[in-house]
């Protein structure tokens, strides 16, 4: 009688706990979300920083002979997206392409006026390492390694040159928090062609 009682409470408990299961949350797959497409924006990228010393160094050299009058410039960038594919909770690989954009136009005592403007385009291959992780909050480091394509043009007196080539990119970012499920936030901080802070959204599925 007591093995016919038992037998007949774990029936009606295997059937009761799927329709309970289905009220409830289920809790965050690695598995179905293994695919991620980011997007972000950043600001300081390396390649913006060493332009800046660039032309401090141009200043230099070329200010005591050729002194500047005036000078605007705008620039837009770096902006990047990306694509990762999480091995397991705690390892994704992918890649990452990158764009910025950089124009300058000067005017000097000597020469006249010159225009400059230069592309950056960045293409890396990816790899992300969760420190900690939950179903809503991670914290992880990403490394980049690859190539950029650095082109443009510069003008003066009528006169165009063009100027064009192949450089070593890189990223490496140890202080990363995303925030988020299906859609979410992320914020990095670090040094390279990415920049040193970089934000923006992602998706997995």
């Amino acid at each position: 009688m007591k093995k016919i009682t038992f037998f007949a409470a774990v029936m009606l408990f295997s059937a009761w706990l799927p329709s309970w299961t289905l009220g409830q949350e289920r809790p965050f797959s690695w598995s179905a979300r293994s695919n991620e497409f980011a997007a972000g924006y950043t600001a300081g990228s390396v390649l913006s920083l060493g332009n800046i010393m660039e032309n401090i160094f141009w200043q230099i050299i070329v200010e005591p002979i050729d002194p500047l009058v005036s000078s605007k410039g705008t620039s837009w960038g770096g902006i990047s997206v990306g694509y990762n594919y999480w091995l397991n909770r705690h390892v994704a690989v992918g890649g990452t392409f990158a764009f910025s954009e950089d124009n300058l136009t000067e005017q000097r005592k000597t020469t006249g006026e010159w225009t400059y403007s230069t592309g950056f385009i960045s293409l890396m291959m990816t790899m992300k390492l969760n420190y900690v992780t939950t179903s809503w909050i991670d914290i992880y480091g990403r490394t980049d390694l690859g190539g950029t394509v650095i082109a443009g043009t510069s003008t003066n007196a009528g006169k165009i040159d063009e100027y064009a080539g192949l450089f070593f990119a890189g990223q490496f970012s140890p202080l990363c928090f995303r925030v988020g499920k299906t859609f979410n936030f992320f914020l990095e901080a670090g040094f390279g062609t990415i920049g040193l802070v970089n934000t923006g959204f992602n998706v997995r599925f």
